[in-house]
């Protein structure tokens, strides 16, 4: 087969296609994906002129599978598909070039359409597929696809089928939260989460610590908060959950305690004084309580959530939320300097520090070294301004391509670079959580991913479960969580860890063969990453600084190539290539191979001269 896949030009969404590309290519096929004057005609495919054009260029690459993507407006996507689909239909000379297959990805929505008018006509991707998956469903036989892929494949098949057995066969409805400890502070207004963590180290219990976000929406604000302090008291009562975040609102974040008549709210919860977050904390019960941050104001907003919640941490994503991601009203630079200030806060409030930043550099296209090297960074900082504890973010499933061998890996890299900062005054904890964007939109099948990612957890760190797990709910493909979905997301994670750590059957699943793929990965990882720090401290003058965190960025040591924001102030981070290889995500060079850490540090040291020469570094 010669497979083709063609996009609309409007849909910015790339990487799924040229990562089935990829993939077809290692399996051996030739793949032609739609040339910008084709993805342009597709738009508006009733004008005959550009059906032409994509009749063409089908024929002339001699296609004879074509794939169709488009992951925006359903009802566009429908559209767009199935008259393109009458066209051929229609059309004698595609009749007889015979094309054997036609796929369809888009949203849940876009795919109940298209099988609702055409059946079973056509495969759908409707995006929650397995890479090996998704070479099954184009059609190509296992003995033909690449090896590292069924090698990985199996270790995250073997985890799938154990969570499966656990959840359809054995279920979790009686599984129980934590037993209450016996520390002094416990589920008082004085507790706080290092002593949870060392009551858990204390009482040799192998299970985490659950958080997770909440906040229900509503149009009407006091019906908004209302409903979350009921949510929270039942979600105390439930006991599963052992920290509350609060899921601030938009507006909360970036204009707290002024004046919203008029403004759009834009979802979460509409906290807007500080009598608000008082009686959040005191609906929370026995649960230790955090909150987003702000996204301007940062020092004295986490000042006041120490006053308001005894926040239990806080969490900073330091290039984020900002105008290059249309979060918040600072440039990069100033949130920054607000972010690092606010640091100065946290340490004298003696709180841990949560870096909220290796998946927000994933979702803009980067690569697994940047997202490493960023948190690094973060850490290394907060530990010289005086922060003695961190709460170590690992977004696992990001994006969803990465395997589970590689995520191992990236993950290891991180711990390994911040194990060397520990000491007898800086503690790392943990906290790793499944993707956003992981989920599938059919829950029976979302439930058994939570309980398989959950187990990978273990793995991660050698078979010990976290000391937390920030708990993604099964359902965030759907629907908002409710303390119900939030209660059985909770038995999901604790039950598949406690199952997967005693289960014979899941010794043998982190097989030697995974354990090796993983060590090679590391190994190379590590080296890389330790490169690109010694190359930043040599290169950029007082680099743990805001000025220093913005001038890396802004030289392009982090890839960003689907930032949509600010592109001109950070043309040299968007000005890379980046591709899913063999379970991981790395820069692409010109040849479509990984590009060497030496050529990647050459590109930046070259940019660094520009920028010094047009004066726009800080």
């Amino acid at each position: 087969m010669i497979f083709g896949f063609v996009k609309p030009h409007v849909d910015a969404h790339t990487l799924g296609v040229a990562s089935m590309a990829g993939l077809l290519r290692e399996s051996g096929y030739e793949i032609h994906i739609s040339p910008l004057e084709v993805s342009k005609a597709v738009e508006n495919v009733d004008n005959p002129k550009n059906f032409k054009t994509i009749k063409q260029w089908v024929l002339q690459k001699k296609i004879d599978s074509l794939g169709f993507s488009y992951r925006l407006d359903p009802n566009d996507a429908f559209y767009m598909f199935s008259k393109l689909i009458s066209l051929m239909d229609s059309d004698d000379e595609l009749r007889n070039h015979q094309i054997q297959k036609v796929t369809f990805a888009g949203l849940p929505k876009s795919c109940e359409l298209v099988k609702q008018k055409f059946g079973k006509r056509f495969e759908l991707f409707i995006g929650d597929e397995s890479p090996i998956d998704s070479l099954r469903i184009c059609g190509v036989p296992d003995n033909r696809m690449p090896k590292w892929l069924l090698d990985q494949s199996s270790y995250d098949s073997d985890r799938w089928e154990l969570s499966r057995r656990l959840i359809e066969e054995k279920g979790i409805e009686e599984f129980p939260p934590l037993p209450n400890f016996a520390y002094p502070g416990f589920k008082t207004e004085d507790d706080t989460i290092l002593d949870r963590v060392l009551a858990l180290q204390d009482n040799k219990i192998n299970l985490p610590l659950l958080r997770a976000h909440v906040g229900p929406y509503s149009d009407n604000r006091s019906e908004a908060l209302a409903t979350f302090q009921s949510w929270l008291k039942e979600l105390d009562k439930a006991g599963h959950l052992d920290i509350v975040s609060v899921g601030a609102s938009q507006l909360t974040q970036e204009m707290f305690g002024e004046n919203w008549d008029g403004l759009q709210n834009g979802g979460g919860v509409p906290v807007n004084s500080e009598k608000e977050f008082e009686d959040i904390r005191s609906a929370a019960g026995g649960m230790l309580v955090r909150s987003y941050s702000a996204t301007n104001n940062i020092p004295s907003y986490s000042a006041m959530l120490e006053k308001t919640l005894n926040t239990a941490w806080h969490a900073l994503s330091f290039w984020w939320f900002n105008l290059a991601d249309g979060r918040g009203p600072l440039s990069v630079y100033e949130t920054l300097t607000q972010h690092i200030s606010a640091l100065s806060v946290i340490a004298k409030n003696n709180k841990p520090f949560e870096p909220n930043i290796s998946h927000h550099f994933s979702f803009r296209g980067s690569d697994d070294l940047s997202g490493i090297v960023a948190t690094y960074l973060a850490v290394k900082i907060a530990k010289k301004i005086g922060i003695k504890a961190i709460i170590l973010q690992m977004m696992l499933n990001t994006p969803k391509m990465i395997s589970g061998i590689g995520d191992i890996a990236k993950f290891r890299v991180l711990l390994s670079l911040v194990d060397e900062l520990k000491d007898g005054q800086f503690n790392i904890i943990p906290q790793p959580r499944a993707g956003l964007s992981y989920f599938s939109p059919n829950l029976n099948k979302a439930k058994v991913q939570l309980g398989s990612v959950s187990m990978l957890m273990t793995d991660l760190l050698e078979r010990k479960s976290p000391e937390i797990i920030h708990v993604v709910s099964y359902s965030e493909a759907v629907e908002l969580a409710s303390p119900r979905i939030i209660n059985k997301s909770s038995q999901i994670t604790r039950s598949s860890i406690a199952s997967y750590l005693s289960d014979r059957d899941a010794i043998d699943v982190f097989s030697p063969s995974a354990m090796s793929m993983v060590t090679n990965m590391h190994n190379q990882l590590f080296l890389q990453a330790k490169a690109m720090i010694n190359h930043m401290e040599r290169n950029i003058p007082n680099l743990y600084s805001p000025e220093g965190y913005y001038n890396i960025y802004k030289a392009g040591y982090f890839p960003v190539p689907q930032l949509w924001n600010c592109r001109d102030e950070f043309r040299f981070a968007t000005n890379w290539k980046t591709k899913i290889f063999e379970g991981q995500m790395l820069v692409s060079d010109s040849d479509d191979k990984p590009m060497g850490i030496d050529k990647r540090l050459g590109i930046v040291e070259s940019n660094i001269q520009i920028l010094k020469a047009s004066k726009e570094l800080k």
